[in-house]
């Protein structure tokens, strides 16, 4: 059953590790595994910053999800 879950947390990094540069608010979520409204709010408070892509979509740099998923 170990084996199980390793190899699930490796094929999740690797899948991670795969996202362009700039990700969704959506894709942020489920890195961090939190809803959408704490990745709004973790923008609010500075823990996230946004780049706008367009007028209205929004992305968030990955690195700086993976950052934030280590500290929290």
């Amino acid at each position: 059953m170990r084996n199980i879950e390793r190899s699930t947390t490796i094929s999740e990094k690797e899948e991670a590790s795969e996202l362009p540069a700039l990700i969704t608010r959506q894709q942020a979520a489920d890195l961090l595994s939190v809803s959408l409204s704490t990745v709004d709010n973790y923008i609010k408070d500075g823990l996230l910053q946004k780049k706008r892509v367009g007028m209205r979509n929004v992305r968030l740099l990955r690195v700086e999800v993976e950052k934030l998923a280590r500290t929290v």
